[in-house]
C-alpha cells in the first residue's frame, strides 16, 4: 500500500514534466508560424505598396496624357433649295428638293502634345455631302524648331484662301457657305511638308506659310479623278489692328485619271478620241470610203489641213497655276471682307479664270445682317482653247465638205450637184461618227459648258444663340451665264467663194455657270439658293 501511494503520489509530478516538454514544442511551431505569417503579411504589404504605386502612376499618367492632349469640334445642320427644277449645283449637291447633306457636317480635331516642341494633330470631318463618310482632313506632325519657325510633316490645308485654314467650320465666317464664285476648287489638303515662320515689324504681325507635297481630289466637271503633283505653294499674312492682308502662289502639275463610261467627260473623250482618229485615217486614205480616201490632197490643194481636236483626258503633267490675294476688316461692329483669284490650266481643256467677291456686315447687338457680291468668268484663254475644239470638229465638216465639192465640180461642172454631193458626204460622216456614239451635237454643247461665268447678290443674316452657336439665314440670286453658239453642219454656196459658204443654221447654248443641267443647255438665266444652318464649335 505504501508503495501505491508513492506512486500516486510521484504521477502530478511526471505528468507535469511531461506537459512541459509538449509545452515547449508547441511554443516553438506557434513561433515558427507567427514568423512565416509576419513574412507573409510583409509581402502583402510590398505587394499593396506596388500596387498603390502603379496606380500612382497611372493616376499620374493618364493625368498629364488628359493635360497634354485638347479635343476641339465643330458642327453644322442645316438645309438648302435651288429654284430651278433642271440645274444642280453639284459641289454641295443642292438641287430644287431641298437638302440637308448640303449643309449637315461635323468634326473632331485632336492635338496631342508629344513633347514640349512636337504635337501631333488629327481632324476628322464627316460630311452629308460625302455619305457621312469620315474622313482625315488633317494629319500631322509639328514641330516648333524655334519660337517663330514651325515645321510639319503630313496632310494639312493647302493655303488657297483667306479661310483656308477653317474652310469647313461654319462657325467662323458669316454665310452658310463661302461663295462658290471662289471657293470651287474641288479638294482643300495636301500630303507633305509645311513651313510656318512668324514675325513682327513694328504694329505690323506676319506669318508665312510654304508647302511642298501631293493632294488628290474629283472633279465634277469630268466626273474624274486627279492627282496634283510636285505641288508647292507659299502665302503671306499681315495684321494691323483690325486689318488683315493676304496673298498667295501655288504651281503643281495635274494628272487627270481614267474618265467612266457613261459620265460627263466620257463623251468628250470619246468624241475627241473618234475625230481624231477619222481625221487620221482620212489623211491617210484609210477611212474604208472610197469616196473620201482620195480627199486628203485636195484639203492641201484647198488650202487647209486635216483638223485635229486636242485631247482633254491623256494629257499628264499638265501645269497649273493659282494666284489670289484677300483683305479683311473687322473692328467687332462692322466687317468687310473680299478675295480674288485666278486659275490657269496649261494644254487642258477645263474651266480656269477668275473669281471673287465682296462682303459687308454689321453687328447690332446678337445680330449682324450682310450682304456679298460675287462674280466668276473663265478667261479669254481657257475660252479659246474650247472654242479652238469646236473649231476643229466644225473644220473637219466644212473641209470634207469643200473637197468633195470642189471634186464633184471638177468632175460634174453643175454647182447643185456638188452642192447636194458635198452636203450629202458631210451627212454620212456625221451619221457614221454618231453609228460609234459620236453626235455632233452632244459633243458641241458638252464642250460649250466649259466656257463659264456667272455672277451672285447674297443677302444673309446672323444671329448669335451663345457664345458657341449661331444661326444663319441667307439667300443667294444667280445670274449672267452668259451663252455660246454653235454653228450648223448645212452649208450652201461656193467653197471657193467663203461669203457663200456660210452655214446657214446657229443654236445658242445658254451657259449655266458653276451649275450642272440635265439636259446640256436647259438651265434658267437665273437661279437662287435658299439656305438655313446652325453652326456651333465646341
Amino acid at each position: 500500500m505504501v508503495k501505491k501511494k508513492t506512486y500516486l503520489a510521484l504521477l502530478p509530478l511526471t505528468l507535469c514534466f511531461s506537459s512541459v516538454s509538449v509545452l515547449a514544442a508547441t511554443t516553438a511551431d506557434l513561433e515558427k508560424r507567427l514568423e512565416q505569417q509576419e513574412k507573409q503579411i510583409k509581402r502583402l504589404e510590398n505587394r499593396l505598396k506596388g500596387t498603390r504605386a502603379a496606380v500612382k502612376e497611372n493616376r499620374s499618367r493618364i493625368s498629364d496624357a488628359a493635360d497634354r492632349l485638347k479635343i476641339n469640334g465643330f458642327f453644322s445642320g442645316g438645309a438648302a433649295q435651288m429654284d430651278s427644277p433642271t440645274m444642280e449645283l453639284s459641289l454641295y449637291g443642292i438641287e430644287d428638293n431641298y437638302t440637308t447633306d448640303s449643309v449637315s457636317k461635323m468634326g473632331v480635331q485632336f492635338t496631342f502634345e508629344v513633347s514640349d516642341s512636337i504635337d501631333a494633330t488629327a481632324q476628322l470631318v464627316s460630311k452629308g455631302v460625302n455619305d457621312y463618310n469620315v474622313e482625315a482632313e488633317w494629319a500631322y506632325l509639328s514641330w516648333e524648331a524655334t519660337s517663330d519657325l514651325t515645321v510639319r510633316i503630313g496632310r494639312q490645308r493647302i493655303p488657297y484662301y483667306l479661310l483656308s485654314e477653317y474652310l469647313d467650320v461654319g462657325y467662323a465666317y458669316p454665310w452658310v457657305r463661302p461663295p462658290i464664285e471662289l471657293y470651287n476648287i474641288p479638294l482643300s489638303s495636301t500630303d507633305g511638308l509645311g513651313l510656318l515662320y512668324d514675325f513682327s515689324l513694328g504694329d505690323w504681325n506676319f506669318s508665312v506659310q510654304g508647302y511642298a507635297g501631293q493632294s488628290s481630289g474629283f472633279t465634277d466637271q469630268l466626273e474624274a479623278d486627279f492627282i496634283l503633283n510636285q505641288a508647292w505653294g507659299t502665302s503671306l499674312f499681315a495684321e494691323h489692328g483690325a486689318w488683315t492682308f493676304r496673298v498667295g502662289y501655288n504651281r503643281s502639275h495635274l494628272d487627270v485619271g481614267d474618265v467612266p463610261i457613261g459620265g460627263k467627260g466620257y463623251l468628250l473623250a470619246a468624241a475627241t478620241d473618234g475625230y481624231n482618229d477619222f481625221s487620221q485615217s482620212l489623211e491617210n486614205g484609210t477611212t474604208g470610203n472610197a469616196a473620201l480616201d482620195p480627199l486628203a490632197g485636195l484639203f492641201t490643194g484647198l488650202g487647209r489641213q486635216v483638223p485635229t481636236v486636242n485631247n482633254m483626258t491623256d494629257d499628264t503633267n499638265v501645269k497649273t497655276e493659282y494666284q489670289s490675294a484677300a483683305f479683311m476688316y473687322d473692328d467687332g461692329n462692322l466687317l468687310v471682307m473680299g478675295e480674288i483669284a485666278n486659275l490657269r490650266i496649261e494644254d487642258l481643256s477645263a474651266p480656269a479664270g477668275d473669281g471673287g467677291y465682296l462682303t459687308v456686315g454689321y453687328r447690332f447687338g446678337k445680330w449682324m445682317p450682310h450682304v456679298t457680291f460675287a462674280k466668276y468668268y473663265t478667261d479669254k484663254e481657257s475660252d479659246d482653247n474650247v472654242r479652238s475644239q469646236l473649231e476643229g470638229s466644225l473644220g473637219l465638216q466644212q473641209g470634207v465638205f469643200d473637197a468633195v465639192y470642189a471634186q464633184t465640180l471638177i468632175g460634174t461642172g453643175n454647182p447643185a450637184v456638188a452642192q447636194a454631193t458635198a452636203q450629202g458626204t458631210v451627212d454620212s460622216v456625221v451619221a457614221g461618227l454618231a453609228s460609234q456614239g459620236l453626235v455632233l451635237q452632244e459633243f458641241q454643247e458638252a464642250w460649250t459648258t466649259l466656257i463659264q461665268q456667272q455672277q451672285s447678290y447674297t443677302l444673309g443674316i446672323v444671329y448669335d444663340v451663345s457664345p458657341r452657336v449661331k444661326a444663319k439665314l441667307e439667300a443667294t440670286h444667280y445670274e449672267d451665264f452668259g451663252k455660246s453658239e454653235i454653228e450648223s453642219t448645212s452649208y450652201t454656196g461656193n467653197p471657193a467663194a467663203p461669203t457663200n459658204a456660210t452655214p446657214t443654221i446657229a443654236r445658242e447654248i445658254y451657259g449655266t455657270g458653276r451649275f450642272s443641267a440635265d439636259p446640256v443647255g436647259s438651265g434658267k438665266k437665273h437661279t437662287a439658293i435658299y439656305s438655313f444652318s446652325i453652326d456651333a464649335v465646341f
